[in-house]
This record gives structure tokens, sequence and C-alpha cells, in this order.
């Protein structure tokens, strides 16, 4: 299990071939999108903001001990959560797993999903002894995700 920035670029996984390397293999692995571990039986192609990689056949010719799949990690502008992609290794003919046949990279977004939080105005003017209400807007923008509180005081100010 790995975490990554969301500005990472480019993730490389070294794949491991153990005891005889005598003769070519192939193995396929899959990627799934773990948020949803119940969809982890259907292999999918993923093409998110934040990461692309599709299931393919890792080829191992005869002699070679290791292979490089590479993840690449997209740095966009969209408020969202952290995503986690899992890559598993399939068996096939003639492969034994080893007891690491899966990696799990997360990757951490630099677009908050809970937004920015501003005041519509910087000043308001209200006149003195005229029992006006002042009414100010807050502003959420640029990410909607889930419910958040905001803290607000005012400055014990006095006209002049």
């Amino acid at each position: 299990r790995s975490s990554v920035a969301e500005s990472t670029g480019r993730v490389a996984l070294t794949v491991v071939r153990r005891c005889s390397a005598h003769e070519p293999v192939a193995v396929r692995f899959n990627a799934f999108y773990q948020q949803h571990p119940s969809n982890m039986s259907t292999p999918s192609v993923f093409n998110t903001t934040d990461y692309s990689v599709s299931p393919k056949l890792i080829q191992f010719s005869a002699g070679q001990d290791t292979t490089t799949i590479y993840v690449d990690i997209h740095n966009d502008n969209v408020p969202e959560l952290n995503e986690t992609l899992t890559l598993v290794l399939q068996k096939s003919e003639n492969v034994t797993l080893g007891a690491q046949s899966r990696a799990d990279i997360t990757v951490l977004s630099n677009d908050d999903a809970h937004g920015a939080i501003q005041l519509s105005t910087q000043q308001q003017v209200v006149r003195e002894g005229t029992n006006t209400f002042l009414i100010m807007t807050v502003l959420r923008s640029q990410g909607l995700f889930g419910s958040v509180q905001v803290k607000w005081s005012t400055l014990g100010l006095s006209a002049t």
C-alpha cells in the first residue's frame, strides 16, 4: 500500500519473477477502483481525472526476472476526495502467484472537495442608530462534498 500526491506524474510498480526464469511466462493484471469493494470481481479500465491504467498482459522473456507496470497520475482542478486504485495479478497457466500479488495506490487529492468558503463582499456600511440588520452572504465554491461548518466572529470596531 502506498500513497502518492495527485501531482506525482507517474508511479512505477515493479513485478518480480521468483524461482525459475528459464521459460517465458505471461501474467495478466487488472485494475479496480477500491472505493466500492463489491466491484472488485469485475476488472475495469479506469480513466479518471487522477490516474489511468488499463488491464494488460505482463510478459517475461526467458531469463527476465523483473518488469514494470506504470500508472499515470493526472493532476487536475476537480474538487474530490482521495481515490484508491488496486492492481491485482491474475493467476494464469504455469504461474504461481506469491504472497504479494496486489498493490494499492491511494492518490492524495490536492483539490479540497469541501470547497472554498468566503464572504460575498469584504465591506458593508450600516448607518448608526437605524435598527438595521446586516446580512452577509457566505459563498461556497470549488467543491460541494458533504456539509461544512464555518466559525465566524465580529471585530469590536466603533464609529468615529
